[in-house]
Parts: C-alpha cells; sequence; structure tokens
C-alpha cells in the first residue's frame, strides 16, 4: 500500500497536469531528475525532456484536462484510469487511457507509462491517415 507521501505526491503530480496550460511549474516536486516517461508516440528519459514535452502539449492543446475515474495502489505502484479532454486545432478531443505510475519513497514519480489508443483517438484525426484507417476499420468489421 502507498505511503503519506506517496499519495501526497500522486496529488500533486495530477494537479500539475490538470494545469498544464498554466506551465509545468511544480514538476521538480513531483518527478525524479531520471524520470522514465513513455506514450503512444514518446519515450523519454529525464525531467527536462519531460518537461519539454509537456509545454508543446500544453501549446498544442487547449484546456486539457484528465478527469480520474479510478486510482488503484500496488505498493509503489499506481494505476490510473482517466478520460482526457481538451480543444486540439479547435475541435472538441476527448478519449480514455490509463497511466501506470511508480513512485519512489518520498512521493516523486519515476516512471509514467500511458496506455490509450492512438489509432482511434488520434490517427483517425489526421486528413489522409485518418481516412484510410477508418476505411481499415469499416472492412474488419464483422
Amino acid at each position: 500500500m502507498a505511503n503519506d507521501s506517496q499519495r501526497a505526491g500522486l496529488e500533486a503530480y495530477i494537479k500539475l497536469f490538470n494545469r498544464l496550460e498554466q506551465g509545468c511549474e511544480g514538476l521538480e516536486a513531483c518527478v525524479t531528475e531520471d524520470v522514465h516517461f513513455s506514450d503512444p508516440f514518446h519515450q523519454l528519459e529525464g525531467r527536462q525532456p519531460l518537461a519539454d514535452y509537456l509545454a508543446f502539449f500544453a501549446r498544442q492543446v487547449e484546456t486539457p484536462r484528465f478527469r480520474i475515474r479510478y486510482r488503484g495502489w500496488d505498493g509503489d505502484v499506481c494505476l490510473l484510469r482517466w478520460q482526457f479532454s481538451g480543444q486540439l486545432r479547435g475541435q472538441p478531443w476527448s478519449f480514455p487511457g490509463v497511466s501506470e505510475l511508480h513512485f519512489t519513497e518520498d512521493g516523486k514519480v519515476r516512471a509514467h507509462i500511458d496506455h490509450w489508443d492512438a489509432a482511434s483517438h488520434f490517427y483517425q484525426r489526421l486528413p489522409l491517415l485518418g481516412s484510410l484507417i477508418r476505411l481499415i476499420a469499416r472492412r474488419l468489421k464483422p
């Protein structure tokens, strides 16, 4: 079970992600220097590459929000099931996902691994590639 520092670290980290449009202030207190981050598009190592990525993300997506629907702890690992919402190029963008967060004893995130369906929730939104993916998906339906 998580300790008090880890639970507090989780709350601070969630808060940081829900105010990305205001910047990454506080990231240093939330993650280790050598934090590992991965999502369907990136594999990052280190606090500064993560800060750069989050700043880029915040410039691309207006009002990004992560609504936590479930959290479960097993030792120093927390699984979060979330619903993301925001605006991408002026259009609403929403999708579900899961984050696997590994914490240090003092409550800092040392690994953040995101799992979400990029084909359904990102690639299909692209003009040419999206049409091709939708066509393939229709042909695969029984």
